[in-house]
Formats: structure tokens, C-alpha cells, sequence
């Protein structure tokens, strides 16, 4: 209801961006708490200053001064979206998500007893990284936690702290966002093969390096760390998934066509044979260009009447029959056209060029899937390959730059 006041809380880090999509999302008007670090630029100041955003330092009076205008706004039945941010606890007690949240919402019940009214709502967010295939933000607003029934006893409030801490920690545990158990095992044994992949590539680099890369497996910290991304910034192990499913599907193509070499004869490694194929390739290719012009108009009948496909309810001889008497008719024409209009020596000419340059256009066909397409195959195969090894250096970075970006939020959540 738009008569309390709403305490939105961002189950993951802070983002401008995300601010953006929030202020401009929720139905509400709203204010965020957004870090200074995260303003920086003219731009972000004034756009952070003209919706009315509440910048805050995380250290001295900074965070104090925000918790106050914040508390302003709750107590004129406004709203505040917190993000979650991962402030280690103090002394003895438990780490948990959402701390700040949890001291705004105490601290705005206890300055306007005896009741407030205030709804904590969760908030999950999905904003894809660039360039990854899913290219919608998503916004999941989540049940409502209760306000407390009444501050004006200090226990009800701390019994409130304490339900409103486990309940934003089961929030924050449960993101609508992220991946199903199984895909996450999924994408564990993918990134396993490919780093194990890295290290078989780097030790045969090595001469005379006896150690093997069968026996190395993720190590339990990265284990969990993608365990615990998947509920904090679920968005960021979605697009590591999507990368790494790019990376198998360019290996898998590739496994495929080196295949198709290994398996199309031994002419493929006599570099002369290879020569001759691309000189034939090069030279017949003006000839099976006039072959091609001369006979498109009696392919697109062909094609136009169904005589191309190879399961046609004619028998063999009638098929057979039927595109030779279409391809003559065509014929006919063609040098008719030629007599009529350059003479009869050129259409004589004309008429005995036409079925060498058709023979010759169905083998320069048959060598350019036969022959040509496994030498480009082979020529191309050790630029896939650097190319893999550039795919999978680009992933490794991607990977060790989330989880250096993330490692403060997952130390946190242990």
C-alpha cells in the first residue's frame, strides 16, 4: 500500500545501473542509497542528484548522515532501495546479508514509535552482462516482511532485528534468479574440462615435463565460490555459463570438421595434391561460372517443376528422362537466341560449348564439396585452433575478474 512507507532491499551489491533500472521500474518513488565510489563523473553526479539518490561513504559520519535522510523519507511514508553489502560482523556475531538494511529499518521503527508500519521488501534483480544472449533486466519484487506489532518495548524491536535479519538472509538465499542445482554442477564439470584442458596445453609446451593434468580437479574454494555467486549476483555466473557454452560449441564444431579431414583420405596430406585442387579451384572457376549463367534458366525450372528432389514419385528413367528433355528444350532456345542475334558460326560455337561447360559445372560442384571444402578445412585448422586457445584465455580472465570482483561478497556469505 502506498500509505507505509517501503524499505525495498537489493539482494545483491550495489550498481548504478541497477539503481537506474530500479528508480525507473518500481512503481514508487524512490530513493537509493548508493555508494559515492559508484558516482564518480559528472554524469552519474547529476543523474544521481536529479532522482534524488542518497550517496553515502561506507566509512566515518558518511554512512550515519545517510542512515538519517533515509530514516527522513521512511518517516514521510516515502521509499528507500538498500543494496546488500557485505560488511563483515563485529565481535562474535554472525556474519549475515543485508546488515545495513537491517540497522535502517530498526533505526527508522525506533525514531517514529510507536509504529511505523515499515514493509522490508526483498528485491531480486537479473541484469545481464553486454553481450550475452539474454538481454532483458528482470525485477522480482518478493513477499513483504511484517513490521513489528509495536516498538515501544526495546525487546519487541530486537526480536523484529532478529526475524528481520534471518528473513532478508533466507531472501538473499533464495534468488528467484539463480541457476537450478544441476546446471550449476553442469557448469563446474564444463569449467573443470576446460581448465584441466589449459594446463594439458601448457605442460606440453614444456620440454620434457613429466607431470600430467589427469589428476587436478577444482579446488573446493572455487567449488563453493560458484555455489555462492549463484545467490548473490546470479546475472555474472549466468554469462560465465553462456561463455563457456560458446567455448564447447566452437570446440565441438571444430572436433567435427577435423574429423571430417582425418577421415577423407590420405590425398588430403600430400601437399601436391593439395596444390592441384586449389589450381583447378582457381583456374575452372571462370568456366563454371559460364556453365552456371548458361544454365540457370533450365535450373529454375527444374527446380520450379520438383525434378530436383531426389525422392520424386517418378521412376528413375522418367526423372532422368524429364530433366534431360527440359535441359535440351533450354538448350534449343539458348542457341536459337545466339543464331538469331550473332550469327550462325557463333551459335555452331555456342551450341557445342554448352554441354562441356554443364559436365564440367557438375565436377567443379562435385570438387568443391569433395575436395576444396576438406583442404580449407585442413589450411583453417590451425587458426581454429588459435582461436580456441584465444577463446578459452578470454574466459579464464572473464573468470578470475568476477571472482576477484565478487570474493569480498562470498568471504562475506561463509
Amino acid at each position: 500500500p502506498v500509505s507505509s512507507p517501503a524499505l525495498f532491499v537489493v539482494t545483491h551489491r550495489a550498481d548504478f545501473l541497477d539503481a537506474l533500472l530500479l528508480v525507473a521500474g518500481l512503481s514508487r518513488q524512490v530513493r537509493c542509497l548508493v555508494d559515492r565510489n559508484l558516482l564518480r563523473g559528472v554524469l552519474r553526479k547529476l543523474l544521481a542528484r536529479g532522482l534524488g539518490m542518497i550517496p553515502y561513504e561506507k566509512e566515518g559520519e558518511g554512512w550515519r548522515r545517510a542512515i538519517e535522510a533515509a530514516c527522513n523519507v521512511l518517516g514521510n511514508v516515502g521509499s528507500v532501495v538498500v543494496f546488500t553489502e557485505p560488511q563483515m560482523a563485529q565481535k562474535k556475531e554472525s556474519s549475515q546479508f543485508a546488515r545495513s538494511a537491517v540497522t535502517l529499518a530498526v533505526e527508522a521503527e525506533s525514531r517514529n514509535a510507536p509504529q511505523l508500519g515499515l514493509m522490508v521488501v526483498p528485491v531480486h534483480l537479473f541484469l545481464p552482462l553486454a553481450g550475452r544472449k539474454t538481454s532483458e533486466p528482470l525485477v522480482y519484487v518478493d513477499r513483504r516482511i511484517p513490521a513489528p506489532a509495536s516498538t515501544h518495548a526495546g525487546e519487541n524491536l530486537e526480536e523484529w532485528r532478529r526475524a528481520l535479519s534471518m528473513a532478508l538472509e533466507q531472501a538473499c538465499r533464495k534468488n528467484v534468479f539463480r541457476l537450478q542445482p544441476q546446471d550449476v554442477h553442469n557448469f563446474l564439470s564444463d569449467l573443470e574440462e576446460l581448465l584441466r584442458a589449459d594446463l594439458k596445453e601448457e605442460f606440453a609446451a614444456r620440454p620434457h615435463w613429466k607431470q600430467k593434468a589427469e589428476g587436478f580437479e577444482l579446488s573446493g574454494f572455487i567449488v563453493e565460490w560458484a555455489e555462492q555467486l549463484n545467490f548473490i549476483n546470479p546475472g555474472r555466473l549466468v554469462a560465465l555459463r553462456e561463455s563457456l557454452s560458446e567455448y564447447r560449441e566452437a570446440r565441438r564444431r571444430a572436433s567435427l570438421q577435423q574429423l571430417e579431414v582425418e577421415t577423407a583420405g590420405s590425398w588430403v596430406k600430400s601437399a601436391g595434391r593439395r596444390g592441384l585442387i586449389w589450381a583447378e579451384t582457381v583456374a575452372g572457376f571462370p568456366v563454371a561460372l559460364y556453365g552456371f549463367a548458361n544454365h540457370l534458366l533450365a535450373g529454375l525450372i527444374l527446380l520450379a517443376a520438383g525434378l530436383f528432389k531426389k525422392q520424386s514419385e517418378m521412376d528413375r528413367v522418367a526423372l532422368w528422362t524429364s530433366r534431360l528433355a527440359v535441359i535440351l528444350v533450354c538448350y534449343a532456345g539458348q542457341i536459337f537466341l545466339c543464331d538469331h542475334f550473332l550469327g550462325r558460326a557463333a551459335a555452331g560455337l555456342y551450341a557445342l560449348s554448352l554441354p562441356i561447360a554443364g559436365l564440367y559445372l557438375w565436377r567443379y560442384s562435385r570438387v568443391l564439396r569433395r575436395r576444396t571444402r576438406f583442404i580449407f578445412l585442413h589450411t583453417s585448422a590451425a587458426r581454429k585452433t588459435s582461436k580456441l586457445h584465444e577463446m578459452r584465455m578470454t574466459f579464464v580472465q572473464n573468470l578470475n575478474a568476477v571472482r576477484d570482483a565478487d570474493i569480498e561478497a562470498v568471504e562475506y556469505s561463509r
